[in-house]
């Protein structure tokens, strides 16, 4: 899940500087932020996960539109929820892979 270069800021990170973890797309860093600390970086490592999903702003659906809640792990399903009097246009579980949803859906 890495890049070829482990900050967003480039190879060289000056002593105090910030550097963004970077990751290969569909996966996302362990850590928001290292530091540099006099050659060394803090915190020393991150790891590359898989992305998470975030439910998807619906008309007519309560947030979270996914009754699992606001953010869904990679590999597991958001099931659609809408308000009272609507449905969705997908009543299939939809499946979360590497940070985006297997499909999207409308409350009609």
């Amino acid at each position: 899940g890495l890049l070829g270069a482990l900050c967003e800021e480039g190879f060289s990170i000056p002593n105090a500087g910030r550097c963004t973890p970077q990751c290969k797309p569909g996966y996302s860093s362990s850590v928001s932020a290292m530091w540099c600390d006099w050659g060394d970086l803090k915190p020393p490592t991150f790891t590359c996960a898989p992305a998470p999903c975030v439910a998807p702003d619906v008309v007519n659906a309560p947030l979270p539109s996914c009754v699992e809640g606001d953010s869904v792990s990679h590999g597991s399903v958001c099931t659609p929820t809408c308000y009272p009097g609507y449905e969705p246009s997908s009543n299939a579980s939809l499946t979360c892979s590497y940070g985006a949803l297997s499909a999207l859906f409308n409350c009609t």
